[in-house]
């Protein structure tokens, strides 16, 4: 079984996690499009559309609860799916310009360049991690970033 679309959009930390960054944007003046409700775009991996100056940056929402413990962005570079084997490329591979990656525990939001995360990951060796998500059945496996290695902008929700 896969992580599906509507069990996605009703997990309420995720859903709350979108809600976060949209009115801190407000706050910020940024305009942010709620495009997580659609399914074309959770296809894609998009949460939030950033509109500015006639150009638009496509984000996807993080929710972690495990950040605030261990200091490290989980980097999810495959996802094995249930008891089929599936295996597809996490969502380190979308075609995304950023992640908003909140940390759940202490209502922090880390605005990442996915092609940063990218390099960063493939520069040297990392340590390695496997989640098991037992509601929706299914793995991933990446590789856990410093967050005092990365480039980000740090904003209190």
């Amino acid at each position: 079984m896969n992580y599906s679309f509507t069990e996605q959009i009703k997990e309420p930390n995720q859903r709350q996690a979108v809600e976060l960054c949209i009115a801190y944007a407000a706050k910020k003046g940024l305009t942010l499009q709620d495009v997580s409700n659609d399914k074309s775009w959770y296809d894609r991996g998009v949460d939030l559309i950033l509109y500015q100056e006639n150009k638009q940056a496509l984000i996807d929402v993080k929710c972690d609860e495990q950040i605030s413990k261990t200091g490290n962005i989980a980097f999810e570079l495959i996802e094995i799916c249930g008891s089929n084997a599936y295996l597809k490329k996490g969502w380190a591979y979308s075609k995304i310009d950023y992640i908003f990656y909140v940390d759940w525990n202490n209502k922090i939001n880390y605005l990442l360049p996915l092609g940063n995360l990218f390099e960063k990951a493939f520069s040297k060796p990392h340590k390695g991690f496997s989640a098991y998500h037992p509601v929706e059945n299914y793995f991933t496996l990446g590789v856990l970033l410093p967050l005092n290695e990365l480039t980000f902008n740090k904003w209190n929700l």
